[in-house]
């Protein structure tokens, strides 16, 4: 049996020539919109905070560095409501034989 190659009638052809056209006109479209015409902010904006001072800033977590700031960090009530739970790090078992090519017969 052979293999037959079917060909499309013009009017399919038609159909996916137009999706096509659409997909790459839509495409085109949201990267001139969303790249090229989003202009940037104004000369009077104010550039947003820093992503690590606002943290602090919501966290409640001290400005200072080093010894004073795990001791203030200590006294924090949400730190000292932290409770351990179990052991870390957690042991691991061995998986498997050590070497695979030895059969053991039990």
């Amino acid at each position: 049996m052979a293999l037959v190659q079917k060909k499309l009638s013009k009017a399919k052809q038609l159909r996916l020539g137009a999706m096509l056209a659409l997909v790459i006109g839509v495409t085109l479209m949201v990267a001139y919109y969303g790249i090229v015409r989003k202009g940037g902010p104004g000369p009077d904006a104010v550039p947003p905070p820093s992503s690590a001072e606002h943290m602090q800033e919501s966290a409640g977590v001290p400005s200072k560095t080093g010894f004073e700031a795990a001791q203030e960090l200590k006294a924090v009530p949400l730190f000292q409501r932290l409770r351990s739970f179990g052991i870390w790090p957690l042991p691991l078992e061995p998986k498997g034989h050590s070497q695979p090519f030895i059969l053991l017969r039990e």
